[in-house]
């Protein structure tokens, strides 16, 4: 019998994507598994002992709602500082932070080929908006480079309200500027609506 049959755990869990997934116990031990096998602090056999007393945890805590993915790991570290599993405990946290920055890093990723397709098709509102700069392979090197320039600030240097207002305004002036040299006028002119 199964720890999810002796107590009332939660039917499921809310991925960081916002999707909800079927609770399952067996990730925790292989999670678990993970960390005990980087630091050797505790035996296989305390392995399921641990994923039991998680799962006890995230059962009081999540009766009438939803855990999400963060809160199950939450869980998993409260109960290594709680059996005193403290270098195993830190393995786990320092793997989260690396896992939460390379999801981070992959938002930062710009996908190359879209951005010289958009910039050779002409379908980049930059190519328009800069009249500094010409429609070359210069300009490519520019547009290109400036959108990896401008992802790293996004995701690594500005605090995250800033860049989603960033992000959106950024949509607002693409279509601004589409709009405008669509009708043919050369420059962005805003009309009295």
């Amino acid at each position: 019998m199964t720890i999810e049959m002796a107590i009332k755990t939660p039917r499921s869990v809310v991925k960081k994507d916002g999707k909800e997934v079927p609770f399952d116990s067996a990730k925790i031990f292989s999670a678990l598994k993970s960390a005990r096998k980087a630091t050797g602090e505790f035996s296989e056999e305390y392995l399921q002992s641990l994923v039991d007393s998680a799962t006890q945890e995230i059962a009081r805590r999540y009766q009438d709602k939803t855990p999400t993915i963060e809160d199950i790991h939450d869980v998993v570290e409260w109960a290594l500082f709680d059996a005193g599993f403290f270098q195993t405990a830190r393995a786990y946290i320092i793997y989260r932070e690396q896992r939460a920055r390379f999801r981070r890093d992959e938002k930062t990723i710009v996908d190359v080929a879209d951005a010289i397709n958009e910039y050779v098709d002409g379908e980049d509102w930059r190519i328009n908006a800069n009249a500094n700069q010409g429609y070359s392979l210069g300009g490519l090197i520019m547009n290109t480079s400036g959108k990896v320039i401008a992802n790293y600030w996004l995701n690594h240097v500005y605090p995250m309200g800033c860049a989603r207002a960033a992000i959106l305004l950024r949509a607002v002036v693409s279509v601004l500027f589409g709009l405008a040299f669509r009708a043919g006028r050369g420059m962005p002119v805003l009309q009295d609506v």
